[in-house]
């Protein structure tokens, strides 16, 4: 009986400040996260909510060099491309035993740096699955398949060789987003294996630049605006691409413009015709170590001046009421909704009452935010993959 009552009592007298302080993570937890700049791949691309995070989103496709003139009027042809989503999952918490949390010093102190350091973690995820997306190109079903709704090709992948510039099936002209091996006869082998070199660089911006349009006679006009590498090829790739002076406005090659060893009397210096692109170089840590030496040319239109490539963040439907003053966004901050559910372990929790083996034990309340993000490429052919076989 004692036993009992005392259980009874401790849950009555529970603090007022527990429920605030525990959602006072939150709070602080959100204001690290608005103050935080949005990993550059996500922000170059396009961005959106969902309350639920669909495998399958649907694009709508079409351009304005598609022609179709009917009675002097040109009619632009909007097909729906259904658009398969990498999905993950982020998580990360707190826990603290009860009779901590009620005390003063917990109020100023308890935290410390660990909402800010969880807010970074939490602003990776969409960052590293358009890594690992990007990567896994070469096997990942694209969006080309999938006309009208049709789901059950994946025969196209995100990055190939003699694909149709049509995913409507009208045009018979190809165009190539991999380089590799010996190349596409009918292109005339300009998309064989890309060793970064300036003279394969300026192979890839000739074959970039003449890439057909949807309707097959005109050119998509695409713009080459980034070039995204592992980070061991970040140095070289800057060393091409960038404005850095006379440092850089000769590059020592092979005449074959193949690097050689030093000494070599085939070696001598070339112009540097690959900086006065204006060519952004970006540096993805998360590449595996497998994607060293392979770089992915990145393209822009005038129609379409952000990069080929969508983050969806699911908004959850029925959020979790907290306690607490919540801060708002800054002006500056990412207009979209975090998309933060958060797990509580209160006084009638599991956790509390008998402890979780070998994650807490009893007396232990805890906190936790989960977001799930999504990632696509929305249109392949305006991304290459350069390899070097």
């Amino acid at each position: 009986m004692t036993l009992a009552h005392t259980q009874i009592t401790r849950r009555d007298l529970v603090s007022a400040d527990t429920r605030t302080r525990l959602t006072m993570f939150a709070s602080q937890f959100l204001g690290s996260f608005y103050s935080l700049q949005r990993p550059k791949l996500v922000e170059l691309g396009e961005q959106d909510t969902t309350s639920a995070l669909d495998y399958k989103v649907p694009v709508a496709l079409g351009e304005s060099n598609w022609t179709r003139w009917v009675n002097g009027i040109k009619y632009r042809d909007v097909g729906e491309l259904m658009l398969s989503v990498l999905v993950g999952d982020w998580s990360d918490g707190v826990k603290a035993e009860y009779k901590k949390l009620q005390s003063d010093a917990w109020a100023n102190y308890g935290w410390g740096r660990q909402p800010e350091r969880m807010a970074i973690g939490a602003s990776l995820i969409g960052v590293k699955l358009l890594a690992a997306l990007i990567e896994a190109g070469e096997t990942t079903a694209s969006i080309e398949n999938n006309l009208d709704g049709d789901t059950s090709s994946t025969a196209i992948k995100i990055f190939g060789q003699g694909k149709t510039v049509d995913p409507m099936g009208r045009s018979s002209a190809i165009y190539s987003n991999l380089f590799t091996s010996t190349g596409t006869t009918a292109l005339g082998n300009t998309d064989k294996a890309a060793p970064m070199t300036l003279t394969n660089i300026d192979r890839v911006w000739q074959h970039i630049r003449t890439v057909k349009s949807q309707n097959g006679n005109d050119f998509r006009d695409l713009k080459w605006k980034y070039t995204l590498v592992h980070p061991a090829d970040e140095l070289k790739a800057r060393r091409y691409f960038e404005e850095q002076g006379s440092a850089n406005d000769n590059i020592t090659e092979g005449a074959s413009g193949d690097a050689t060893i030093s000494g070599s009397a085939d070696q001598f210096k070339r112009p540097n015709t690959a900086k006065q692109h204006k060519i952004e170089v970006i540096s993805v840590p998360y590449f595996s170590a497998a994607n060293a030496g392979i770089w992915y040319p990145v393209c822009t239109t005038d129609e379409s001046p952000l990069c080929p490539w969508l983050t969806l963040t699911q908004i959850p439907a029925n959020e979790v009421p907290l306690a607490g003053n919540f801060p708002s966004p800054p002006q500056n901050a990412n207009p979209l909704v975090p998309g933060f559910e958060w797990i509580l372990d209160y006084l009638d929790s599991q956790m509390y009452k008998h402890g979780i083996p070998g994650v807490a034990p009893a007396g232990t309340v805890a906190i936790a935010a989960k977001r799930s993000q999504g990632v696509a490429i929305t249109e392949p052919w305006r991304i290459f993959k350069c390899k070097g076989t």
